[in-house]
């Protein structure tokens, strides 16, 4: 194990037999860079941080594990950046903190598993935004578990139209969405799904009021894939809102209701032509 407890302005490049996994950033500890905050090309890493870890918010990454591991972001911890996380191997994320992305761009994220993972969002963590779509297949998809909040940008003049969600899930390998009770969801869109994910809520997912949706479910990729479409479950306590509460995309895919309300202006949406089997519970 490797306890940090010194600041760097230059950031960590994590290499072994100098640094021993896991590795532990202690409280008070500050980690800045005018590029990346703590870099791993090589090797699986487990991080735990209860400091702050601070990239260049135009074009640096607080944290880039190449080769995946687990991050682990305590209360009173913050990582940011252009990008905060991100890894090119399945990776697995624990944040009760702060994990801060530059969301106001096309390319910007607080996490970004290009390769799939966890990640697990506690009552007191907030992240600003998530973005996933792995092309090669990961041991499990991805997985989103929230009780905190994730906020993605609600300026959508400035971003493209598959980039306007506080979570986005795409790719080949599916995965789940869970927003627990007490859990908050919000952005243009507040959950956006390509191909085959599972969404369940029980707390708050909300979109723009004017020109957004609480979940879209969109099929933009390879049909092979996305045929049977995303299933989305809004339990009961659970609220989807926005100028949409679920609007498809060319969607296949199934919404159920357990008595509560999933809707603002309008309910249910199509954006394109699309199959969505509407249940109530």
């Amino acid at each position: 194990m490797t306890t940090i407890t010194a600041n760097s302005a230059i950031g960590i490049t994590l290499l072994s037999p100098a640094y021993i996994s896991p590795v532990v950033i202690d409280a008070g500890v500050t980690i800045a860079s005018s590029t990346d905050g703590i870099d791993a090309a090589t090797g699986y890493w487990i991080i735990q941080s209860a400091g702050l870890i601070a990239a260049n918010a135009t074009s640096g990454t607080g944290i880039d594990l190449t080769a995946g591991g687990s991050i682990t972001n305590q209360a009173g911890g913050t990582i940011s950046g252009y990008v905060a996380i991100v890894a090119n191997a399945p990776l697995t994320v624990v944040n009760a903190g702060t994990i801060a992305g530059t969301e106001t761009t096309n390319s910007g994220a607080g996490i970004d598993l290009t390769a799939g993972g966890i990640v697990t969002n506690q009552s007191s963590g907030s992240i600003t935004g998530i973005l996933a779509s792995p092309v090669s297949p990961p041991p499990a998809g991805v997985t989103v578990l929230n009780a905190g909040t994730i906020t993605g940008n609600t300026a959508s003049s400035v971003l493209s139209k598959d980039r306007l969600a506080a979570v986005e899930l795409g790719g080949r390998y599916g995965g789940l969405v869970s927003n627990q009770s007490g859990g908050v969801i919000r952005g243009v869109y507040g959950v956006r799904l390509d191909n085959v994910f599972t969404a369940v809520n029980a707390g708050l997912i909300a979109g723009d009021t004017a020109s957004g949706a609480g979940v879209y479910l969109a099929l933009e990729g390879d049909f092979i894939f996305g045929r049977k479409g995303s299933d989305l479950t809004n339990q009961s306590g659970g609220t989807i809102s926005g100028q949409y509460g679920v609007v498809t995309g060319g969607a296949y895919g199934r919404f159920t209701v357990e008595r509560r309300q999933h809707r603002r202006k309008h309910g249910l949406g199509r954006r394109h032509p699309g199959n969505v089997q509407f249940c109530r519970r």
